[in-house]
């Protein structure tokens, strides 16, 4: 996918689900259908593309008020790019009555001729789980500046994928209100880093939620939840689900209750306008699409999945401040009388068994451990 020229120049293609654009260093970039690219991507190009003195090109249709409609609207005024909108009125590459007579014949939508050849935003990614959802939302103002109340606690729910993307939502919550304040995502960042950023953040935390697999073991032989405890996190396991279309209708059902910080959540909240219900192929017909019952996985999927997490611990009412959701690695991980939950690590408080495990069937385990430690003494 690179043609190198007699001159030592060079034309690659990259895609950006990967995010493996490090390292390319180049002069140019072209971001073809900006839109359904990953905007994380432009992000990471951008500081070489400064240091190269370089120039970049940003082009597509709309898919509804994503990365682009922002990035379109923050840069119209902006002395140092060049913006153009141009609609089928202004190019006059088809005639309206063919358009027309496509829509009438059921070969395309309207609402997808629309945004191909009248560049409008109004209308989501076809196929988009939320968008539609979210622009109810937004006209509500839900979504704008939100300031975080220092008297109450922050719960974050997360999404875990340890080798790809990581997302994590921050929310706090005011009777029937859910304002979601924060948004954090990553990509191949070990629990370590996620701990030092919710410490960065100085917020007072009210509890980790994780959704079921926080339980699966890792390359050392523990689970993801007590390799966390390591840094000082400590999850609230969420039950897995029946089905993932269960999960999409309970977050669609708390939505009116949402409200989102516009700036801290910008990332966050396009992904959740760009996720959308997998195609299937051998039923679509060009600008008739069907779609499957099941969310195609793609960069919006973990911070999508991410939210699901934060709908299902609300509602099996899990939410509620639990006592060593403090980011403080160091405390945390001698604190025995709260955290005490492991046998691989040296005791240095002699826990009760409900303070321990408080399981009949671990009681001989940790009689066992405790003996070894007198003989050791």
């Amino acid at each position: 996918m690179r043609i190198t020229f007699a001159n030592d120049s060079a034309l690659q293609l990259l895609g950006t689900d990967q995010l493996n654009v490090v390292g390319a260093g180049p002069v140019g970039c072209v971001f073809s259908e900006f839109s359904l690219q990953n905007p994380k991507a432009r992000q990471l190009i951008l500081p070489i593309l400064r240091e190269n003195d370089g120039w970049e090109l940003l082009n597509g249709t709309p898919r509804g008020y994503n990365h682009m409609h922002q990035f379109l609207k923050n840069h119209k005024n902006d002395p140092r790019c060049y913006t153009e909108v141009l609609t089928i009125d202004d190019t006059q590459a088809y005639s309206i009555e063919e358009i027309k007579r496509d829509i009438d014949m059921g070969d395309m939508t309207w609402e997808l001729a629309q945004q191909e050849y009248w560049c409008s935003f109004e209308y989501g990614m076809e196929g988009s789980v939320y968008s539609n959802y979210i622009v109810e939302i937004e006209k509500k103002n839900h979504i704008g500046f939100l300031p975080i109340n220092i008297k109450e606690p922050v719960y974050t729910f997360w999404d875990l994928g340890i080798d790809n993307a990581m997302a994590i939502w921050f929310a706090q919550f005011y009777g029937g209100a859910i304002a979601i304040v924060d948004h954090l995502e990553d990509t191949n960042k070990g629990l370590d880093f996620y701990a030092e950023e919710l410490k960065k953040k100085n917020y007072y935390y009210g509890g980790h939620y994780a959704p079921w697999d926080v339980s699966k073991r890792e390359s050392n032989g523990l689970t993801i939840q007590r390799n966390a405890e390591k840094f000082g996190l400590f999850f609230e396991r969420v039950k897995r689900t029946s089905k993932v279309t269960d999960d999409i209708q309970l977050v669609r059902s708390l939505m009116p209750r949402m409200f989102f910080d516009e700036k801290k959540c910008e990332y966050g909240l396009n992904c959740l306008r760009q996720y959308h219900w997998k195609k299937n192929d051998k039923l679509s017909i060009e600008g008739r699409p069907v779609f499957t019952n099941q969310p195609d996985h793609d960069y919006t999927s973990n911070t999508a999945d991410a939210l699901r997490t934060l709908a299902r611990a609300y509602e099996l009412k899990q939410i509620k401040p639990q006592p060593r959701a403090q980011i403080n690695a160091e405390k945390s991980y001698h604190d025995m009388k709260i955290n005490f939950n492991y046998l691989d690590k040296k005791q240095t408080n002699k826990p009760t068994m409900r303070e321990s495990f408080g399981k009949h069937k671990e009681k001989k385990k940790v009689q066992n451990y405790l003996h070894g430690q007198k003989r050791s003494l």
